[in-house]
């Protein structure tokens, strides 16, 4: 009833967003939709079902960061294209009615995301880089601190890529921040996310003079 992708799965392939991990799970199905349903192309949300269950405007899927739902997106469904994985240590997906055991807003099922802390004292540093087709670029900074019952997480991301065609590029901004401390059985949090998304349309292949502005 769950699928849990952590590790070596998350950083494979050129995944860049927990809706991109997510659709790789048994039973999730996603498809591009508008306000109110309807496709919208391809830099609309994804929209996505748990075993045909998840549909607009009360979708019954929770999504769960670091314990703490997270009520974002349009008509209360979650924007996955909008949480970047490059701050992500494990995704679980919990199919059906055991997600109503984190409420009663996960009556189809739960996205729960872990996002990287470190738990022994000390700190950690990760760069990564990488430029692929088309001039892709993917740029990521992630900074982790642990000391005296406070753990401290700070990362950030670029992503861009020309595309195949004219007027295809897309960018992409991700930056997150977690503050916790320790006080013995109780645990104190606060999370931060920003993420900026533009995408361009580049129209039909048949277009001879396709104008930018229009999109």
């Amino acid at each position: 009833s769950s699928t849990v992708i952590k590790g070596k799965i998350l950083e494979a392939g050129s995944k860049a967003n927990v809706a991109d991990a997510v659709k790789e799970a048994p039973g999730v199905y996603f498809q591009k939709a508008g306000i109110i349903g309807f496709s919208a192309g391809s830099s609309a949300p994804s929209v996505l079902k748990i075993r045909g269950l998840g549909e607009l405007p009360n979708p019954g899927i929770l999504v769960v960061v670091d314990d703490r739902p997270q009520y974002i997106g349009i008509w209360r469904h979650p924007l996955l294209d909008t949480l970047s994985l490059d701050s992500v240590e494990s995704i679980e997906v919990i199919k059906g009615p055991s997600g109503v055991e984190l409420g009663n807003q996960a009556t189809a099922g739960a996205i729960v995301i872990n996002t990287k802390k470190l738990e022994k004292e000390g700190y950690k540093l990760t760069l990564n880089s990488g430029i692929g087709n088309y001039w892709t670029q993917d740029y990521f900074a992630n900074a982790l601190a642990n000391y005296f019952n406070f753990d401290v997480s700070l990362s950030g991301g670029y992503k861009s890529t020309n595309g195949a065609r004219q007027n295809s590029d897309s960018y992409q901004q991700n930056y997150h921040g977690h503050i916790g401390y320790s006080l013995n059985e109780f645990y104190f949090a606060v999370n931060g996310d920003y993420s900026f998304i533009r995408s361009f349309n580049p129209g039909p292949v048949t277009a001879i003079n396709w104008v930018r502005e229009q999109e």
